[in-house]
């Protein structure tokens, strides 16, 4: 854990340094709207590979028709995934606007989620798997995903600054999803 140190410490000095940007309150639309996309395109990537792998599993015979149950059962799932996700972050913004009307605090609470969820991923899936599980396995898991949260926020707000240009404000969601966003330039 205390090669953590390091990353956090760096996100802290950078959000020291370099000035926050303007934040403005994301648009709920665009937020459904990315992850109904999102999970489509999940499901098709599967799908994609589906027919080229399904020949090397041994004993798996898939006639077309269970194919397509299986590829709309998955989309079904991804939808489920991705509508999960969709409510948490519109449940994070709706808090966000009642403790303090602010886009600024809609974007922490959303790197806070991110810390949550990592830590709840690293926990029931990773240490599950290995055994590393008890108080030990949750600070182990929360520290690394406090590390992963803020790493994550400093890349993103180091991304809007060379994404920014000559726009005055970046929604709280855009400004999240900049270290994944494309640059060009």
């Amino acid at each position: 854990m205390a090669a953590l140190v390091w990353p956090v410490w760096l996100a802290a000095v950078d959000h020291v340094i370099w000035p926050a940007p303007k934040i403005r309150s994301a648009d709920s639309g665009r937020a459904l709207m990315a992850c109904v996309l999102s999970a489509v395109v999940a499901c098709g990537a599967y799908a994609v590979v589906v027919p080229l792998r399904i020949s090397q599993a041994i004993g798996v015979e898939l006639p077309p028709r269970m194919l397509a149950v299986a590829l709309a059962s998955s989309l079904v799932l991804h939808l489920f995934v991705f509508a999960a996700i969709f409510l948490a972050v519109m449940t994070v913004m709706g808090a966000s606007r009642l403790i303090r009307d602010d886009a600024s605090s809609e974007y922490r609470l959303i790197v806070l989620l991110l810390a949550a969820c990592t830590t709840l991923v690293l926990y029931l899936l990773v240490c599950a798997s290995i055994a590393f599980t008890g108080r030990d396995g949750w600070a182990a898991c929360a520290a690394l995903a406090v590390a992963v949260a803020a790493v994550w926020a400093n890349v993103a707000r180091l991304r809007s600054r060379s994404q920014a240009g000559s726009r005055q404000s970046i929604d709280s969601l855009e400004l999240f999803s900049a270290p994944v966003g494309v640059h060009a330039g």
